[in-house]
């Protein structure tokens, strides 16, 4: 996905006519950061406009450094945004008309421009990512980690442990080469990430998928469509139920032991690796509630009730209480 071409080059420099935007010296430190200086038309002593400044050093980053000039568009609009310029209160709002053709320009190349000015890839409107920021992870676009900058940094909690996933999205009808990849392999590597993912809306060449599972890295190609395919259902309608709150209750003092919820992921972590023993029988949590679900489906309701989850011995090991929400759906039972 670039943020850099010919017409949004054409519109940013316009936010700074009249002497609007950020300073010179706000443009400068950005033109040093991200090495693009050398194409700085101001000299010491010749003053020169910013929007003349502005077009040269992205004309320059085009052809030499469309990366560095990828980052220096993101970094620009993030600067106008804190001056005000997409804020109708603001006396620097930059107006709805040329505000439009910016959203326009980078829309085509596959980026969301909101009405703050916060911007971010429109690839993953579909991709689970506001999923997962509902399920309380730390999710940001266009972030940048140790100097390398990332379309989305996925931040969240397991445990004792912090994780952290890096998407890379490219939007392109060209086929995202090896090369590519192990650019993509560097920059994860960089950011310290635990899991790297690309996503493309083109497709991968051969060579690609060698590089990708050298480094663990999930390659993706995102497609939009219309229909679901008639295969995705089965024929007939399987009973399910959602499980979202699991107690285990002793049967002799009534003692309780309820399962952490908040957090989904650590949930479903406890059922399948919890282990139940009596008498030398083991069992996971996982088979029984399965047990539970497979003989009582039809029981199962929106109210918390209480289930009896015995061995194979007579005299149960405790009671199971779960809370359910029965479905009936196109899809194999599951448990979360």
């Amino acid at each position: 996905m670039s943020v850099l071409t010919e017409e949004i080059l054409s519109i940013i420099p316009r936010f700074f006519d009249g002497g609007a935007g950020p300073s010179h010296d706000d443009l400068t430190r950005l033109f040093v950061r991200f090495g693009l200086n050398k194409a700085d038309p101001a000299e010491p002593g010749t003053p020169v406009g910013k929007v003349k400044r502005l077009r040269a050093v992205l004309a320059y980053a085009i052809e030499e450094g469309p990366g560095a000039g990828g980052n220096l568009v993101r970094a620009i609009v993030d600067q106008l945004r804190a001056h005000g310029a997409f804020r109708e209160s603001s006396e620097t709002f930059a107006g709805p008309d040329l505000i439009a053709s910016l959203r326009d320009a980078f829309r085509h190349e596959g980026f969301d421009l909101d009405a703050a000015g916060n911007l971010r890839p429109t690839l993953f409107e579909n991709f689970a990512i506001h999923q997962k920021e509902s399920e309380g992870a730390d999710v940001k676009w266009n972030d940048s980690i140790n100097g390398r900058q990332l379309d989305v940094a996925i931040r969240f909690q397991f445990g004792l442990h912090t994780y952290l996933t890096v998407i890379e999205c490219r939007h392109s009808d060209k086929a995202i080469e090896a090369t590519d990849v192990d650019a993509f392999a560097t920059k994860s590597r960089d950011a310290n990430a635990n899991k790297a993912i690309m996503v493309t809306s083109s497709r991968y060449q051969t060579g690609c998928f060698r590089v990708a599972e050298r480094h663990a890295i999930d390659l993706y190609t995102l497609k939009q469509i219309d229909d679901l395919p008639e295969d995705l259902f089965l024929p007939e309608t399987i009973a399910g139920a959602a499980i979202w709150r699991i107690a285990l209750v002793t049967s002799t003092s009534g003692g309780e032991i309820r399962l952490p919820d908040e957090e989904p992921s650590r949930l479903q972590f406890i059922i399948q690796h919890a282990r139940l023993s009596y008498e030398g029988q083991t069992r996971s949590l996982a088979d029984v509630i399965e047990r539970i679900i497979s003989s009582s489906s039809r029981e199962l309701s929106r109210e918390e009730r209480k289930y009896r989850a015995g061995f194979s011995t007579l005299r149960p090991l405790s009671r199971c209480r779960i809370s359910t929400t029965p479905l009936s759906r196109n899809a194999s039972s599951f448990v979360h």
